[in-house]
């Protein structure tokens, strides 16, 4: 899902900027701030690490952040189908869009390291890793500036980039459901 995520990156500007009116200056400061949600990275490790969800450490964080991401660019496509154009509502929105990435990210990466230490792969998982990472990227970005061209030619409506960009992590929350196996924590009895 991570490297998914510059689908949105020439969309959103064009979006930042003219949709909304927040000029240059304004776009490139709505930019800077949107990345709040992986400053807080190592917050999502904690949560992780010392808070079972369901029943798990690693699979029901994976899996609900990502169908949570789903939803935050679903409600994208919706506010800017709406016609919404408050700038403080898409801050906070795609925000939380990213700080899910962020922390299905840091999630991936526990179960990576876990994993790579019980069979002594941790290098070929991190190698293996950032290569997906920089293919998705490359395709994430060239789809992204087709999709500019289309936005601006009138083809398609920004709202359709922001609900397609929830599809990516759909089909993490699938791929954690199906493939993540961990040891449901047993919870300790009080005495």
């Amino acid at each position: 899902v991570q490297g998914t995520s510059p689908l949105t990156e020439v969309p959103m500007l064009y979006f930042i900027k003219f949709v909304l009116g927040m000029g240059d200056a304004g776009g490139q400061l709505f930019d800077a701030l949107r990345q709040s949600g992986w400053f807080v990275k190592p917050i999502w490790g904690l949560i992780s690490d010392k808070w079972p969800l369901w029943g798990y450490h690693r699979k029901s964080w994976y899996v609900l952040m990502a169908l949570l991401a789903t939803v935050f660019w679903g409600l994208n496509a919706l506010l800017a189908y709406l016609g919404v154009g408050l700038p403080l509502v898409y801050l906070v929105t795609f925000n939380l869009a990213f700080a899910t990435y962020a922390f299905v990210d840091v999630v991936c990466d526990a179960i990576m390291v876990t994993h790579g230490r019980e069979n002594e792969q941790v290098g070929n998982f991190i190698n293996f890793q950032w290569a997906i990472l920089a293919l998705t990227n490359a395709v994430a970005v060239y789809l992204g500036g087709w999709f500019q061209g289309e936005i601006q030619a009138g083809r398609i409506d920004p709202a359709l980039v922001f609900l397609l960009t929830g599809l990516p992590p759909l089909l993490t929350a699938a791929v954690g459901i199906r493939n993540i196996d961990e040891e449901r924590v047993i919870p300790a009895r009080r005495s």
